[in-house]
């Protein structure tokens, strides 16, 4: 587990399903001193319980790590539209607000009919769910694989219960958006690795033109930097057992990277002799009759066949500069449960009910300064 968490130089940003464990989750891994700040979810407890959304501020851009819903059991097409139009307008404030926006994962729609071997029409292929991608793309931003291979038909998503990718019969429904301008002044390169096995989702990536180091700073509060590396081996879930953050968009546009550190005080979380608390952002008011409403309001005991399971992986690869030579790249991953079982296993039960903790217990206190 701390291998997985503690990844050498890298910092990890998880983000996992507090209304039904194990059901849902994302994980961003970028390389040490590139990310600012890190946010769960987009300030709306409607969509913030199920840890679909991670956003990673990395000054040039904000990054959106996004498991989107599927929309194929009963009742889940109505919460997938709302959570697809709540994002929607989470992203316009965003760049309202100057910011350059980068959207990827697995966004549970096949756009195009070029994007699906056959024209079969259920979820993640029906009018309403094409029609949001149209309005996305109106609002500004760009398919980066389609841009660029614009007659290329090639998938991301192959049913394993139906061994499609033996025949490449897949569906391409993980993409790497970003607003217009960002794509036209950095993105060099965008693609679909599908010819690398795993799960029966393949990785998709961009290149990005180097950006300049940001300067020193402490790591985000939801970064791994800031958990404790634990003796004694336990449940990933029980390591990152923390409440949920809500988003906050800055008042202003974030300036220059330098500015930033030139006027703004340490992020570094204050701590007492026996608690250490981590800034975040104000956490969801969540009780057990919230969890309790929205599970049953969305989630029906039978459900049907869904779109898009198992483990996803998208990454960015960005060409970074320090001190004049070329640094390692950002690699974001999204790392997503089942979104098709709607029932733990008895080892992730047995694994989510004994021995949680507060996550105050597994950030690193800081050391007092002597007077």
């Amino acid at each position: 587990m701390n291998e997985l968490a503690h990844v050498p130089n890298f910092e990890s940003f998880w983000s996992f399903s507090r209304s039904k464990p194990g059901y849902s989750g994302v994980a961003t891994f970028c390389k040490r001193d590139y990310t600012l700040d890190a946010i769960e979810g987009m300030n709306c407890p409607d969509f913030d319980q199920e840890g679909r959304i991670i956003m990673t501020d990395h000054g040039t851009f904000v990054l959106f790590n996004i498991y989107f819903p599927n929309g194929a059991a009963e009742g889940r097409l109505e919460y997938k539209m709302g959570f697809y139009r709540q994002f929607q307008k989470h992203c316009r404030e965003w760049r309202n607000k100057g910011r350059h926006v980068i959207v990827l994962g697995d966004f549970n729609t096949a756009h195009k009919e070029i994007d699906q071997y056959s024209t079969t029409v259920k979820s993640g292929a029906l009018a309403e769910e094409k029609l949001w991608m149209d309005s996305f793309v109106e609002d500004g931003f760009i398919d980066t694989f389609r841009q660029m291979h614009p007659d290329e038909s090639k998938y991301s998503w192959w049913d394993p219960r139906t061994n499609k990718r033996k025949g490449n019969k897949g569906w391409r429904i993980d993409y790497v958006f970003c607003d217009a301008d960002f794509f036209s002044s950095h993105v060099i390169e965008a693609g679909i690795m599908d010819h690398q096995m795993g799960s029966d989702h393949c990785p998709v990536y961009i290149k990005i033109k180097p950006l300049a180091p940001l300067p020193p700073h402490e790591p985000a509060a939801l970064s791994s930097l800031k958990m404790k590396k634990l003796k004694k081996q336990t449940g990933l879930m029980s390591f990152f057992n923390k409440p949920s953050a809500s988003s906050s968009i800055p008042s202003t546009p974030t300036p220059d990277p330098e500015e930033i550190f030139k006027e703004s005080p340490s992020t570094e979380s204050k701590s007492s002799s026996s608690k250490s608390k981590p800034t975040t952002s104000k956490p969801l008011k969540t009780t057990k009759a919230t969890a309790k409403t929205i599970t049953s309001k969305y989630f029906p005991a039978k459900p049907k066949p869904t779109l898009g399971a198992s483990t996803e992986s998208h990454a960015i690869d960005v060409d970074l500069t320090a001190n004049g030579k070329e640094a390692e790249p950002i690699i974001v991953l999204d790392e997503s449960s089942n979104d098709n079982s709607q029932k733990n296993s008895p080892t992730t039960s047995k694994t989510e009910n004994k021995g949680k903790r507060s996550i105050n217990s597994f950030f690193q206190p800081e050391k007092k300064k002597q007077k």
